[in-house]
């Protein structure tokens, strides 16, 4: 597999995994699982980061990392006599945007539905 294929693969992997602002856990849990695959010291902290470190011991420049797990997303606060979903923005999500989007909705039980 050449390498822009592997990236491209595991770009949609990660991309694939809900993780709206406030709701992190199943991206969390796979950083720290695929950091753990790779033989990397991993941990997470009360905070829901994940911290690796590896080669530490490098007589070399140190060099951190650091970026968002979350994305951004919409809280359903009301569901219409019809079955529109009211919703509200979580993070910075341009209105103009929204039409036609494709989305993913938990619903209460925990699993997924798109639309």
């Amino acid at each position: 597999m050449n390498k822009f294929k592997r990236l491209e693969d595991q770009l949609r992997e990660l991309t694939a995994i809900p993780s709206p602002s406030g709701f992190e856990e199943p991206m969390i849990k796979y950083m720290y699982e695929k950091a753990k695959a790779y033989g990397i010291k991993a941990e997470v902290d009360s905070l829901g980061n994940v911290i690796t470190s590896f080669g530490a011991s490098s007589k070399g420049p140190k060099i951190m990392i650091i970026a968002h797990m979350d994305e951004v997303g919409m809280i359903v606060r009301k569901i219409s006599s019809h079955g529109f979903l009211r919703v509200e923005k979580i993070g910075g999500i341009p209105e103009k945007i929204l039409l036609g989007c494709k989305v993913l909705v938990k619903a209460e039980k925990g699993d997924f539905i798109e639309g």
